[in-house]
């Protein structure tokens, strides 16, 4: 059956679940390439963020590692605003850093492929549209010399 016809049922009958999930499939609408450049985007946009964030926390571990060498060592480390406390050294926990870069990298690898995919649906779509407008001009007899570039190509092919 094509796509673009839809699947409708008699009434009175019952659907299993398998024939209303292949309906669901079935008449379920494809994404645009806007559609697909968008969330490509706005999932680098986020993977980045994540990404962002765990570059922050890597660099408090690092500084709390220092800031621990430093104390084993016995030497004090002067305070900004002049207290001599020593502040408390706080660390993420791994599971959490690994959740993040993991996230991350996940949301960029989609967003990228959404972006690939929405690229390559635009020049299809683009070029059908080219090949339909040709064909239409060549069945109207007003496009002689598109016939003869067609031909043209054609023979540089084989």
């Amino acid at each position: 059956m094509a796509r673009n016809q839809r699947r409708y049922r008699r009434g009175g009958q019952e659907q299993t679940w398998r024939e209303k999930w292949t309906i669901f499939r079935h008449n379920r609408r494809k994404a645009s390439w806007h559609e697909l450049v968008a969330y490509g985007i706005i999932l680098n946009v986020f993977g980045a963020a994540l990404l962002l964030i765990k570059a922050q926390l890597d660099k408090d571990v690092i500084k709390a590692a220092v800031d621990q060498k430093f104390r084993d060592a016995g030497i004090k480390v002067n305070s900004t605003d002049g207290s001599d406390e020593e502040e408390e050294i706080t660390e993420p926990s791994s599971v959490l850093l690994v959740m993040i870069t993991m996230g991350g990298r996940m949301a960029n690898v989609v967003g990228t492929m959404k972006l690939y995919k929405g690229l390559g649906k635009y020049l299809s779509d683009r070029k059908r549209k080219k090949f339909q407008s040709t064909t239409e001009r060549i069945q109207n007899g007003e496009a002689e010399t598109e016939c003869t570039e067609l031909l043209a190509d054609c023979c540089q092919i084989c």
